[in-house]
């Protein structure tokens, strides 16, 4: 397929071997497909997206309105720009099989982002409920908002089921050099090369309930909970530098319930927050 342009929605399949140009002036209706086995260079978005989009590879990948829920994209193999300006709702996902020069997420993060390799620039505009997890490292990862009850993480690649935590989910490693909080963070974690125990109780997105099973807990009610945490992988998963432009916020830390940095190796510089609460 060479260039194809739309001037509406698309609410049908295109399937193609490969692509040069695939440009939605409308949006992607619940009904829609967009599938090439192999690369599409570029995919263009002006609306929301809610159906399912599955590519070999990408050069430029953009959607300018939400991914909504039910809607998946994933691309197989490398990715060099990708961009969702609207945001990714809860029950959203977007899943990269392999790494990525730049993710940028706009709107907010309720959905799921999960790349398997590592990411050169990654930036998402607020994070509430979500999961951002990148399978190798992150050089700089930016949160030009606010982030609460979220994770983010390096050297966790989510597997193809799109869920975090669980079988299929490998700690590959992957460190973080450089991570930014510009607004509140909230009972949220950062975390390289570390993975919580599958059968922790969870909230939305699979997110744990109790954020203290990422570490060494000697006061947990069940004795295999103390050292449950999972971590390592083949490389270094390590913070180089983090800091924070806003509070950091631990709403319940005895609970469970806090803001915290977590890591298999480190963290060499951590900025002291303006914080209300200890930044674990």
């Amino acid at each position: 397929l060479g260039a194809l342009t739309l001037p509406g929605d698309l609410a049908g399949r295109v399937t193609a071997n490969s692509g040069t140009t695939v440009t939605v002036k409308g949006n992607l209706t619940a009904d829609s497909l967009l599938a090439m086995s192999k690369d599409l260079g570029t995919l263009a978005v002006t609306g929301q997206a809610a159906g399912l989009v599955n590519l070999g590879s990408s050069k430029s990948l953009k959607v300018t309105g939400a991914l909504v829920a039910g809607a998946t994209i994933t691309v197989q193999g490398d990715s060099r720009t990708v961009a969702v300006t609207g945001g990714i709702q809860e029950g959203a996902l977007l899943l990269l099989g392999q790494g990525a020069t730049s993710v940028s997420i706009g709107g907010t993060v309720n959905g799921v982002v999960g790349v398997r390799r590592s990411v050169g620039t990654a930036t998402v505009a607020t994070i509430t409920n979500g999961i951002f997890a990148i399978g190798g490292d992150i050089k700089s990862l930016s949160v030009t908002g606010s982030a609460s009850n979220s994770i983010l993480a390096a050297g966790i690649w989510i597997g193809a089921d799109g869920i975090y935590n669980t079988a299929d989910d490998v700690i590959y490693g992957g460190s973080i050099a450089t991570v930014k909080v510009t607004g509140i963070m909230t009972d949220s974690l950062i975390t390289a090369g570390v993975l919580p125990p599958q059968d922790a109780a969870s909230l939305t997105n699979n997110i744990p309930v109790d954020y203290s099973l990422f570490d060494y807990s000697p006061d947990a009610l069940n004795p295999a909970d103390k050292n449950a945490a999972e971590s390592g992988g083949i490389v270094v998963s390590r913070i180089g530098s983090a800091s924070f432009g806003k509070p950091v916020v631990s709403t319940s830390p005895l609970q469970g319930h806090f803001s915290g940095l977590i890591t298999s190796s480190g963290v060499t510089k951590n900025a002291t927050p303006k914080t209300t609460e200890a930044l674990k």
